[in-house]
């Protein structure tokens, strides 16, 4: 059995996540975001003469012996594409699980001869029922520039290459789009922004202790609807203030000048976001801080709904 293409791409080490779905939107503006972004990464990655590859992934229980009737065409222009469609049964796609096998289907096309509008809707109404929808796993992996494009679901994609140079104009393009949660793996990658700088074990163990009795103060329910604006304080020296801004401006966080004086700027630095997601977020604002020279002053909330 050949190995998947998608797999081989899976274990580059050069990839991005991409937010897409944010929660300080709702219904009409949240998809509508999702659907802009999607499709300003998809159209930067591909020309409209790329090979791509199509793939949708099915997986099911293996005793089954087959799956549920799959359609493809649909994703197309002209009704001929599919008749080169390539089939695989590989292993479960998820972890080892010998009762589940996985269908791989690829169609090879133009990038040109994909519906892409239909698809990216597809895939973004695939958690809420509507339709179009996508059934399992659909992938586009650019066989021209050896890129797979992988949309998860409404939240966030993926963005696989086989070199930095590869990925390099996409993580300065959308560099503000960046899902929070991996920013400083990423920027590590890509040796930017955040690499090389890290709290030390002290530093993380005081953050988080600090932002347990914080969270605990609030009386918010984190396993319910914790959405909130928080707002970060961090003063920087004024010797580092401009850059300062100007990386914080290629995130998703609003900065605002609080105050200044002669050695420091204070600011603001605010997103909505859930509560329940303070650890990774603080931490970024600690290692901003820290970058800079400055000093992180904790954050402070008010309930989004």
């Amino acid at each position: 059995m050949k190995t998947s293409v998608v797999n081989n791409m899976f274990k580059q080490k050069y990839w991005i996540r991409f937010e897409l779905g944010l929660v300080a939107l709702k219904e009409k503006a949240y998809l509508d975001e999702v659907m802009q972004r999607s499709k300003s990464i998809c159209n930067f990655l591909f020309s409209k003469n790329d090979e791509v590859h199509v793939i949708n992934r099915i997986s099911y229980l293996k005793e089954k012996g087959k799956h549920e009737k799959l359609d493809m065409q649909r994703f197309f222009k002209t009704k001929q594409t599919v008749k080169h469609l390539e089939h695989e049964v590989i292993p479960y796609e998820y972890e080892d699980d010998e009762q589940m096998v996985t269908s791989e289907y690829r169609v090879r096309v133009k990038f040109e001869d994909i519906r892409m509008s239909y698809l990216l809707t597809a895939l973004a109404n695939q958690d809420f029922g509507r339709k179009p929808c996508v059934y399992g796993n659909v992938m586009l992996f650019n066989a021209t520039k050896q890129i797979l494009f992988y949309i998860y679901d409404d939240r966030g994609c993926d963005v696989y290459g086989v070199s930095k140079e590869s990925l390099l104009p996409l993580y300065h393009q959308y560099r503000r789009w960046i899902l929070d949660y991996d920013r400083i793996h990423i920027d590590n990658v890509f040796g930017e922004g955040l690499a090389n700088v890290s709290e030390t074990e002290t530093e993380r163990s005081a953050r988080q202790y600090a932002n347990e009795l914080k969270v605990k103060s609030t009386n918010i329910n984190l396993h319910s609807d914790n959405t909130c604006h928080i707002s970060y304080l961090l003063e920087i020296s004024n010797d580092h203030s401009k850059q300062f801004e100007e990386e914080i401006g290629e995130t998703g966080f609003t900065l605002s000048l609080q105050r200044k004086d002669q050695f420091t700027s204070v600011y603001q630095v605010t997103k909505t976001e859930a509560l329940a997601l303070i650890d990774y977020q603080s931490e970024l604002m600690n290692v901003y801080s820290k970058k800079y020279g400055g000093v992180y002053g904790g954050w402070d909330i008010v309930r989004a709904f």
